[in-house]
């Protein structure tokens, strides 16, 4: 028995959606699977030749867009031109972030701002957007990529991204809680280590420039014993843009090959002093 597409009929407005080259990230992942389960999608990135990678990779059910997410007036146009094309929004998925590393002393003063801008600020920007048109319709799922650093201490200092990323996950769930009135669910996936184009590149300096030891380091840190790919980022963005999961909401959902289960310190990263980071960034 043949089942349907399990986005059939959905319209998803998916944020970061290009890539680095030809390889894969988690937002041309998502973008990728969501068109294969049906849905119509709106590659949104910041540079529209890498949306529009992400488009021909998809086909015609795949509309790219540019826009700079952290501006106001760029995200309005991205909703009002996903309305005016598409005629509605079901899925909003926020894969737009930055990272970086250092304590209050150092990363605070140099990139607070600016993480609170693209890390937070955005995903602000972006549901307040879609929020009339979901209420309107009675339905929409709206999900916010995380990190496992706004759960716990994952093991180097980043004050900034870390703050960004827990601060996030509770406006989730309180967006969760104010709207579900109204049908629509907000959901965070928090990804562990996953094998992307930028994957923790912030570290290279601490083991001398070398990718393949950080690599190492990284299939050694899961218990999985493996970095997770962007195709299992997606798998689970389907299972909350879907209406299997019509009763989930404010969930903060790690997807991190059981990373979260145990405690990460400078230890385990092979570093003498997390201060050493600082040091090397």
């Amino acid at each position: 028995m043949n089942t349907p597409p399990r986005l059939s009929g959905k319209v998803a407005i998916v944020t970061g959606a290009g890539s680095t080259g030809a390889e894969l990230s988690n937002g041309r992942a998502v973008a990728i699977r969501f068109a294969q389960e049906g849905a119509r999608v709106v590659a949104v990135d910041r540079s529209l030749e890498a949306a529009e990678a992400t488009a021909a990779a998809i086909g015609d059910s795949c509309l790219p867009l540019q826009a700079d997410v952290s501006r106001p007036e760029q995200v309005a146009a991205m909703v009002d031109t996903c309305l005016t094309e598409l005629g509605r929004v079901d899925v909003l998925h926020n894969n737009v972030g930055i990272g970086s590393l250092g304590g209050p002393e150092t990363e605070a003063r140099k990139a607070w701002d600016l993480l609170l801008r693209v890390n937070l600020k955005s995903v602000l920007l972006t549901t307040r957007a879609v929020l009339p048109t979901m209420i309107a319709q009675g339905s929409g799922s709206i999900i916010n990529i995380s990190s496992l650093a706004g759960l716990a201490y994952w093991g180097v200092p980043s004050v900034a991204y870390a703050s960004t990323k827990a601060a996030l996950n509770q406006m989730s769930r309180l967006i969760a809680h104010d709207h579900a009135r109204y049908g629509i669910r907000c959901n965070v996936i928090a990804p562990g280590l996953i094998d992307t184009p930028t994957a923790h590149l912030g570290l290279l300096p601490v083991y001398g420039g070398d990718p393949a030891e950080l690599r190492r380091r990284q299939e050694s840190l899961a218990p999985a014993r493996r970095m997770g790919r962007p195709e299992e980022i997606a798998a689970a963005a389907v299972f909350l843009a879907s209406d299997e999961s019509r009763y989930v909401s404010g969930v903060v959902l790690p997807v991190d090959g059981g990373l979260a289960t145990q405690m990460v310190s400078p230890e385990c990263w092979a570093i003498d002093d997390a201060r050493d980071v600082e040091a090397a960034t």
